[in-house]
């Protein structure tokens, strides 16, 4: 599992370990790192367009849904700061190189 599917396994993790109803499927690694899997509990939806297949476009998907998307709405003063997240150049060539088009990691 790379890096950041990791990452994105643990933030989905997370969520679950939040939960006020825990579902059968609380807990498992397998699960928080399918991406297009949604939450039986609606806490966070299938993330990424999991049709195309491509890990940097679900990524990508997942933290404007997850992180970005809310960031801007609770915080109206950090919508800048987002702004800037949403054009960093070294997140593209980290998509770019997740879906296997190019680019090197920034991380």
């Amino acid at each position: 599992m790379t890096q950041e599917l990791q990452g994105v396994a643990r933030v989905r993790a997370d969520l679950c370990q939040e939960c006020p109803t825990p579902c059968e499927l609380a807990g498992r690694a397998e699960f928080h790192a399918d991406l297009c899997a949604p939450c039986p509990k609606g806490r966070y939806p299938a993330d990424g367009d999991c049709s195309a297949g491509k890990l940097g476009d679900q990524v990508a998907a997942w933290i404007e849904r997850a992180v970005l998307g809310p960031a801007e709405r609770a915080v109206p003063a950090a919508a800048g700061l987002v702004e800037k997240v949403r054009r960093c150049g070294g997140c593209a060539a980290d998509k770019a190189r997740l879906n296997g088009d190019g680019g090197g990691s920034t991380i």
